[in-house]
């Protein structure tokens, strides 16, 4: 046998699934997933392909994260922060993963909001304010507010895509 067979022999088998260009979950990754399904009724993904999904946002980097959570209220995203706590695991807010610079990815429990927190809670034209859940997209807030005169401030070149709430958040934070 040639030494380029037994190079080749000895390198591992490489799988073709996301699990196989994921890096690995962190070691309480397997206790914290089956937690935060006991304690939401959202979902709760752990696996290569949810990972893999949310590893990417419109920027170039790619940060795969622990695992992914999509509340479905506030009292999901209550508990979810409450088990996430307990294991000290970090956790990202992501809106529609417009960002251009990175801020929807990282190496955290992803909380999807756009999946099922995405209403205007209040639209209260006489005080020019709005309280919307955090996927509420920026274009459906402009047209709620549009026949009352009023828009929505930030102008991002995603607004049909970008959550409202994000679109408010600063590209970097300042000193």
């Amino acid at each position: 046998m040639s030494s380029r067979d037994r190079r080749r022999r000895r390198r591992p088998a490489r799988g073709r699934g996301a699990e196989a260009r994921n890096p690995p979950l962190p070691p309480y990754a397997g206790e914290l997933r089956d937690r935060l399904t006991e304690a939401i009724a959202g979902e709760v993904g752990f696996g290569g392909g949810d990972r893999a999904v949310y590893a990417y946002d419109a920027s170039v980097y790619r940060q795969v994260p622990v695992g992914v959570v999509t509340p479905r209220d506030a009292a999901d995203v209550e508990a979810a922060l409450e088990v996430c706590r307990r294991f000290g695991a970090p956790v990202l807010a992501r809106g529609c993963g417009t960002s251009m610079t990175g801020q929807a990815v990282n190496g955290a429990v992803v909380f999807d909001f756009t999946r099922h927190m995405d209403r205007i809670v209040e639209l209260a034209p006489m005080r020019h304010t709005a309280r919307v859940q955090p996927g509420v997209v920026c274009d459906r807030l402009r047209d709620a507010a549009a026949p009352y005169g009023l828009t929505f401030g930030p102008d991002p070149t995603t607004t049909r895509r970008s959550a409202a709430w994000s679109a408010t958040t600063p590209a970097a934070p300042t000193p």
